[in-house]
């Protein structure tokens, strides 16, 4: 991946095929979080070149994917915290891994990177945390993404758009479905 981020070797190259094409479910997993945590540790913008790479390997990844269902996506969690990738760009891939995987790991981050980019994507981000409220296994980790579910809320409720404005309503009903009535409150 350091090869392929590099821009040395490209997508189509012997390495990255045939890796792809052998390694398990596990070890893609691991992979898709490796380049996430790179991205996460960084401080240096990326280049677009880069950028594009790094796309291109995600949607042949999704695409793939699509063919043959697995758990390799659900790395993507750290894709998306990052903020050195365009939020536009993460959010249109967030919501076609989440029509592909049951979950994105770690979803506190997820949700975090969601509420930094509510205002300018109010009604996507509270879509999607309505969606991850759905998907949550464990209710009692709502709990801990209270404050940025708040943004979120505020966001969508402030933001003037109706669909945004219901979205956001439907996250907090369906968290209060669950037993968690503070999003509730959030005005």
């Amino acid at each position: 991946m350091t090869a392929y981020w590099a821009g040395w070797i490209g997508i189509d190259d012997e390495l990255i095929t045939e890796f792809f094409a052998h390694a398990d479910d596990e070890t893609r997993h691991y992979v898709i979080e490796s380049v996430g945590r790179g991205l996460l540790h960084g401080d240096d913008p990326l280049e677009e070149d880069v950028i594009a790479r790094l796309f291109a390997l995600l949607d042949a990844r999704i695409a793939a994917e699509r063919a043959a269902p697995s758990i390799e996506l659900s790395g993507f969690g750290l894709w998306f915290a990052a903020p050195r990738l365009p939020a536009a760009a993460v959010l249109r891939r967030l919501r076609e891994i989440m029509a592909l995987v049951d979950s994105v790991e770690p979803l506190h981050m997820v949700v975090e990177r969601l509420a930094a980019i509510a205002v300018d994507a109010p009604r996507d981000t509270a879509e999607l945390l309505a969606e991850i409220v759905d998907r949550e296994p464990d209710g009692w980790r709502l709990t801990l993404w209270d404050e940025s579910a708040a943004s979120i809320i505020r966001a969508a409720s402030a933001s003037g758009d109706l669909a945004a404005v219901t979205a956001a309503h439907e996250a907090a009903s369906r968290a209060a479905a669950r037993g968690h009535l503070t999003w509730l409150a959030v005005e």
